[in-house]
């Protein structure tokens, strides 16, 4: 029993949106996936942009780690083992790599070829 001056609480709990509030929402969705397809589109493009190579001679492999560690001393993190198949201490390689703060992360580990200079 409700009368004609208070609201039946019932009602609200059906319906809890206006068109108001649906329009509001729809648009604030939108720009919400808007940005943060932006935001992603930026951190793709700036993350392959910022990839850097160095050549070198594979020193050490740590299978633990999943590292290696160059001549030089620069220590490299592996995604996966898998990239080092075939590989072995004293090769000369190629790493593409990007930071990600602490680590320096390969994307891309390229043998090189040896040149027999030796030989006529």
């Amino acid at each position: 029993m409700s009368s004609k001056g208070t609201r039946d609480p019932t009602s609200l709990r059906r319906f809890p949106f206006t068109k108001v509030n649906l329009i509001f929402t729809g648009v604030t969705t939108m720009r919400a996936l808007t940005t943060l397809l932006s935001a992603s589109l930026f951190s793709i493009l700036a993350s392959t942009a910022m990839a850097e190579t160095t050549g070198g001679t594979i020193n050490h492999f740590d299978r633990g780690a999943q590292t290696i560690t160059m001549n030089s001393g620069k220590l490299f993190s592996l995604p996966s083992w898998d990239m080092v198949y075939g590989f072995s201490a004293g090769d000369q390689v190629v790493v593409t790599w990007a930071s990600d703060g602490a680590n320096s992360i390969v994307s891309k580990l390229v043998k090189v070829p040896q040149s027999n200079s030796g030989e006529s």
